[in-house]
Order: structure tokens, then C-alpha cells, then sequence
């Protein structure tokens, strides 16, 4: 029972880590779209100090000392999460998940500060591509500590296993290769928006890609529709009759995020300007993008921890039971 107890305990804490890296996220995307990622030149302390003068009535210094805050929270949340596995004799799995963790934050916190202390427009894009990864590290946290992991591998036709796989990772990586351009979009021209109109942009289909901050936003608009193109392959696929369920709903909540996405974006363009982003929905886009990227990453961990099932048995209504304990039996 002191196990057991003590893994809900781990349980509860990944959640609370991975809703502390949604609000860091949030807090991250607000301070690009208001440019304070500069409000202090020095790093890791703020104007030389832990406590800066007026950070609390200065809307930039606010912003960028509150996520400073907020990353040394996430720091200490993931010590508790590797101690608490270390002492609770987690599985090698998850102990070494804590440990990624751990280390991804430390790295995280580094590129921060290099890109202050650079002004590195590269380091930026890095620290913003990075951050939805470790979140997916999170999320990873949470469904292996989640009471249900053990037992949670679900049975699927051997036949088309690898087809599900194949769809769900090529979801993933149009998610991931679309937040890399949104990254570079939003990083290469903070002040403001290269084009205004949509789908056009400055009144031509296809504009001069000279400038790199004009060929990621170009990129990025495009390519929402082969992410879109990949999530409905997913749908599509798990339509047949005798579809997990489970596979069928996470595929079609990433196609319904997928194309509140594009509607985000096309109302970024539309109510911004050349100096100035839309606070609320630009911070709405990075939020659902972020969701976007949770449902197409459990999606994929679903398929991979798929266990391969053979044809039923003929002759007979259902099939055998394993144990006895209700789990479907692969026919030999």
C-alpha cells in the first residue's frame, strides 16, 4: 500500500510539472510576442540582482523576471520528480525519464541565458523549439507514472500495426517540423508581422523568399496543410470497424486542433500589423500549437505500445481469454 501510494504521490507530481511547463510556455510565448526577452542584459541574475528594482511595475521586466521565476520553478520541480523516483524504486523507465527531464531543464535554462548574453536569434528559435519538446518529456512522465501504464498496452491487428505507426510518427514529425517554422516565423521578426494578408502575403502568392524571416512565415502557412493532410490520414485509417477507440478519439481531437490551429493563424495575420502581434490570439496559437503537439505525441506513443493481435479463432464468438482476466488472446 506504501508503494503504491507513493507512485500516485509521483503521479500527482508529474501532472503538477507538466501544467507548471504549460503555464512557462504561455508565460514564454507572451514574452516573445511583447519582445522583453532583452528587458535585462545579464543572466542568470536580473541587473545584477535576484530581486530587481521595479520588476513588478515595469510591464517588460515583469514579463521576462516572471518567466526567469518560473523556469527556476520548473528546475526544482524536476529534482523533486527525480528524487521521488530514485526513493520510491521507480521503474528504470521512468527514473530515467525524471533524469531526461532534469537534464533537459538544465539545458533549457542554458540556451535562455546564451541567447541573452548573445542576442542569438538562433539560440531563440532553439529555446522555443526545445520547450515543446520537454513538454512532450512531460507528458511521457505523466502516462508512464499514470496508474493504468502497465496494463495499458492495447491490442491491435498485426496486420496493419505497422501502417498505424507510420501514419501516427509522420503526424509527429509534420507537428514538429510546423513548430520549428512557427519558432523561426516568430523569433526572425519579433516586432511585428512580415504580411498582413491572408492567403496572400503582401498581395502575392508566392513572395520573394530572400529574407529568412519572410521564407519561415511563407513555410509555415503552407505547411499547416500537410499537417493537416497527415491528421486526417490518421482519422481515416482508424475508421474501420474493430479500432481501438482509444486510437480513434486522440486521432480525432488532433484533427479538431489541427484546424482550430489554421483558424489561430489566419486571426494572427488578420489582426496584427507590421509594429504589433495580437497579444491574445497570438498566445492562443502557441497555446493550442502546444496541444496540438500533446495529441499527435500521445497519439504516436499510443501506436508504439500497440501489442500486434492475430485473427480470431475460427468457429468461435470471441477471443480466447489469456489469463481469464478479460485479455484477448493472439491466435497462435
Amino acid at each position: 500500500m506504501r508503494d503504491q501510494g507513493h507512485r500516485k504521490g509521483l503521479y500527482r507530481l508529474a501532472v503538477l510539472a507538466a501544467v507548471w511547463g504549460v503555464i512557462l510556455i504561455k508565460w514564454g510565448a507572451v514574452v516573445t510576442t511583447e519582445n522583453a526577452g532583452m528587458a535585462f542584459p545579464d543572466w542568470p541574475l536580473s541587473n545584477g540582482s535576484v530581486n530587481p528594482e521595479g520588476w513588478l511595475e515595469v510591464w517588460p521586466l515583469f514579463l521576462e523576471h516572471g518567466h526567469r521565476i518560473l523556469g527556476a520553478g520548473m528546475g526544482v520541480l524536476s529534482i523533486l520528480l527525480v528524487a521521488w523516483a530514485w526513493f520510491s524504486k521507480s521503474s528504470r523507465l521512468v527514473l530515467g525519464l525524471t533524469i531526461a527531464a532534469l537534464a533537459a531543464v538544465i539545458l533549457q535554462g542554458v540556451m535562455g541565458g546564451i541567447r541573452v548574453l548573445r542576442i542569438s536569434d538562433g539560440c531563440a528559435i532553439f529555446h522555443g523549439v526545445f520547450a515543446q519538446v520537454f513538454f512532450c518529456l512531460l507528458l511521457l512522465i505523466v502516462m508512464a507514472t499514470a496508474p493504468g501504464w502497465p496494463e495499458g498496452n492495447r491490442l491491435y491487428p498485426a496486420e496493419r500495426i505497422s501502417g498505424l505507426r507510420g501514419r501516427t510518427l509522420l503526424l509527429l514529425g509534420a507537428v514538429g517540423v510546423q513548430l520549428f517554422l512557427g519558432a523561426g516565423a516568430r523569433h526572425l521578426h519579433r516586432t511585428g508581422l512580415v504580411a498582413t494578408d491572408y492567403p496572400t502575403m503582401n498581395g502575392a502568392w508566392l513572395p520573394s523568399l530572400e529574407y529568412p524571416e519572410v521564407a519561415f512565415h511563407f513555410l509555415h502557412r503552407w505547411w499547416a496543410f500537410a499537417v493537416l493532410a497527415a491528421a486526417v490520414g490518421c482519422v481515416e485509417f482508424l475508421r474501420r470497424p474493430g479500432d481501438e477507440r482509444a486510437f480513434r478519439r486522440t486521432a480525432a481531437t488532433a484533427l479538431v486542433l489541427i484546424v482550430a490551429q489554421m483558424l489561430f493563424g489566419i486571426g494572427v495575420v488578420l489582426m496584427g500589423t507590421a509594429e504589433s502581434k495580437n497579444l491574445w490570439v497570438t498566445t492562443l496559437h502557441v497555446l493550442n500549437g502546444l496541444a496540438v503537439l500533446a495529441a499527435a505525441f500521445v497519439l504516436c506513443v499510443q501506436s508504439m505500445r500497440a501489442v500486434p493481435r492475430g485473427p480470431l479463432l475460427a468457429g468461435s464468438g470471441e477471443t480466447k481469454r489469456r489469463d481469464g482476466k478479460g485479455v484477448p488472446e493472439a491466435a497462435a
